[in-house]
């Protein structure tokens, strides 16, 4: 063997390697933006489950052989425990807890202990978190009882105080199925996503790959018979493998199990689960294709799916989470409807309204992805990488100024500013634990992170920072539809917040530091931080650079994308609904207005009453009693504020009425738009016809230069 020959081959196949800048760029940057998303999202499921199972309130059946009044009293006084007498020495519903009452006497002629028999259903999740609140109470009050009656630095004996039983109701079938219920479900999804990931690459990337990609368009075939062939191709694939998978577990599980006089899993069940694999084979398999029409080789595309992949293995991995259950607003998130329907039925659950919500909404995604799949098949420069070579690998000096970016231009940069934040912040904020080094530190991350990036990299793809970042000017009534859009959004954001807050309840730990937080820190740095410094850092990168970026859509589209990205950018799942609703709003008016100034405004005064509702709550609360008091509701101020209760609908109407003034007035004073000879939009600042001309010009002359 020569080691010269093997060493040519190894530089050979690295310098093919780097020379693949796309896919190099996918690989490094892939991984680094994944797997804080991972950690993110699954350490946020963790704390929510667990913040949402606090606030569930354990219902205690008591049933009393024997009164025992003391052991009674110490199980009411804990606050998570709802006491009720039964005659029934079993619990009616799965959830609840019995604890029954009784006595034992270990020897003749001694006293009696109480004995405490705790009844429960290990698969219930709900029940066995009773179980354990009932014997950490019990557990508190053998501890008090012990240290009156013994001193135990003198190392005396004592006997405990009760005899404390656990009796597990849930049979040994319904223990194997709890867990088959949750794992079998997460196996599935990730078996048809890999099941629909090679043979739609080989059909998209192989076959430019091979080269027979312009026979086939070359042929009496339309594009998209094209595509539905191969998507057909793809899909039943994809059924093929998922059914195989079924199949082999359901074999395998039949042979385990079969010692169980019982069925584990109900055919019913199975069928369920065989006919919901159509919508979600459909789904994959169109947006596996989709995303590999882009990449020009098979290696290349195997980069473009596996960060797509990992990302469905989080909504895959919630049916493993105890205590997530489906619900009409899970039934409408993708993969996580399909991933908890799997488990629901597994159970023995059959629930029409879910059933039919969880079909229609991943048939709505799956014709969504098969539409984008074809969309991309008529598009020649995705179809065959004809768009122009991305900017990063290209030297500066043979750029040319445009006046926006182009649209993964804006996307890098998001992703790359997501990964740069995120570990600068966690530098800056986790260093201390001083309350003050807390908005410091994220005022610092913002403008390091976030708004000095973004301003270099506009500067580095010689954008025109005017148009990039909508630094123009606005008229008047500009501001007072920002007012109008503000006091008639309030309302309603507070609203999002109280419905997302039974879906993504706030972890009560982080609510009491942020309370603690704003209320120790002087008032002008948590303004600074948290008010300010968002809104000049946030807009120019949300509303400047990356809505620039989006200027190929229309201005509807535009401001959802912006709105549900700046959402999605705020990694807490608490508040990523009332965000995104945010977003959208402050989208809608920098577009319209075309200013990024108004935007700044509506974003700081948004932030400034949420920092002076906690730290001046009772001012604020008075203010708006007295101000809602006349019409009535000045009483339930205080719970809407603090998200305890709904807004009534006629306040909510009211908002919604102001909103839509609001926004009539922007929309009445907007900004004319002019398509300028180069493809791009020159937005006109001050509504007069010369200055109208004066940026059509200016935007065909830079076009001009570009081609």
């Amino acid at each position: 063997m020569s080691i010269r020959n093997v060493r040519i081959i190894f530089l050979k196949e690295m310098l093919e390697t780097l020379r693949d800048k796309r896919t190099l760029m996918v690989m490094v940057l892939g991984p680094v933006l994944i797997y804080p998303i991972l950690i993110l999202a699954f350490s946020q499921m963790a704390t929510m489950q667990e913040a949402r199972l606090r606030r569930h309130k354990t219902t205690v059946y008591v049933y009393e052989k024997k009164e025992w009044p003391e052991i009674r009293q110490a199980l009411a006084n804990d606050p998570d425990l709802e006491l009720v007498k039964t005659e029934q020495p079993r619990p009616t519903r799965d959830e609840d807890v019995v604890v029954q009452f009784d006595s034992r006497t270990p020897k003749e002629g001694e006293r009696e202990f109480p004995k405490i028999t705790v009844a429960y259903r290990q698969t219930n999740v709900h029940s066995e978190r009773g179980k354990e609140r009932v014997v950490a109470a019990l557990e508190r009050y053998a501890r008090t009882v012990t240290s009156r009656t013994v001193d135990l630095t003198k190392d005396e004996r004592y006997l405990y105080p009760l005899i404390l039983e656990e009796d597990n109701l849930s049979s040994r079938s319904e223990q194997v199925r709890t867990i088959l219920a949750m794992s079998l479900p997460m196996i599935l999804v990730l078996m048809t996503i890999a099941g629909a990931m090679y043979p739609a690459i080989d059909t998209t990337a192989g076959e430019k790959e091979r080269g027979t990609i312009e026979t086939i368009l070359a042929s009496p075939a339309g594009r998209n018979e094209i595509v539905y062939g191969k998507f057909l191709s793809v899909f039943v694939i994809c059924v093929a493998t998922g059914l195989l998978n079924l199949a082999a577990m359901s074999l395998t599980f039949i042979h385990v199990l079969r010692a169980f006089s019982e069925p584990i899993l109900p055919a019913t069940s199975i069928l369920l689960v065989l006919v919901s694999l159509l919508p979600l084979a459909v789904l994959f398999s169109a947006l596996m294709m989709a995303v590999s029409t882009y990449a020009r080789t098979f290696r290349e595309a195997q980069n473009y799916v596996t960060p797509v992949y990992l990302l469905c293995l989080i909504p895959a991995m919630v049916s493993v989470q105890r205590g997530f259950e489906l619900n009409d607003f899970l039934c409408l998130v993708p993969v996580i409807n399909m991933s908890l329907f799997f488990r629901e039925v597994m159970e023995g659950v059959y629930n029409l309204r879910h059933i039919l919500l969880v079909f229609v909404s991943t048939s709505v995604y799956a014709a969504v992805a098969l539409r984008a799949a074809i969309k991309l098949f008529h598009d020649e420069n995705a179809l065959f990488s004809l768009e122009k070579p991305f900017a990063l690998f290209v030297r500066r000096r043979f750029l040319k100024a445009k006046s926006f970016p182009s649209l993964g231009e804006a996307l890098f940069a998001a992703a790359v500013i997501f990964v740069l934040y995120y570990f600068v912040s966690s530098l800056f904020v986790d260093s201390s634990g001083d309350p003050a080094w807390f908005f410091w530190g994220t005022m610092l991350s913002q403008w390091f992170a976030m708004a000095l990036p973004v301003i270099l990299f506009a500067r580095y793809l010689k954008l025109n920072a005017r148009q990039t970042f909508r630094l123009q000017g606005f008229r008047p009534l500009h501001i007072l539809g920002t007012l109008l859009l503000f006091l008639g959004g309030f309302f309603i954001l507070v609203e999002i917040a109280f419905l997302q807050k039974d879906l993504f309840p706030l972890p009560e730990q982080l609510g009491k530091e942020f309370s603690s937080g704003v209320g120790a820190g002087g008032f002008l740095p948590v303004v600074l931080a948290l008010a300010l410094t968002p809104a000049i850092c946030e807009e120019l990168f949300f509303r400047g650079f990356i809505l620039s970026g989006m200027n190929r859509f229309s201005p509807a589209a535009r401001i959802l994308m912006n709105g549900v990205l700046f959402g999605a950018y705020h990694v807490f799942l608490f508040k990523m609904l009332s965000t995104a609703f945010l977003g959208i709003v402050i989208s809608f008016l920098v577009v319209y207005s075309g200013s990024i100034f108004p935007g700044m405004l509506f974003h700081f005064i948004n932030n400034f009453l949420i920092l002076a509702i906690g730290r001046y709550s009772r001012e604020t609360t008075e203010f708006f009693k007295e101000l809602f008091g006349r019409v009535g509701f000045g009483e339930d101020v205080a719970l809407w504020l603090e998200q305890e209760a709904h807004v009534p609908w006629p306040v909510l109407v009211a908002s919604a009425a102001v909103l839509i003034v609001g926004a009539i007035l922007i929309l009445r004073f907007r900004f004319r738009v002019v398509q300028s000879p180069g493809g791009d939009i020159a937005e006109d600042a001050g509504g007069d016809a010369c200055a109208t001309a004066e940026t059509a010009s200016r935007e065909a002359k830079n076009a001009e230069e570009i081609d």
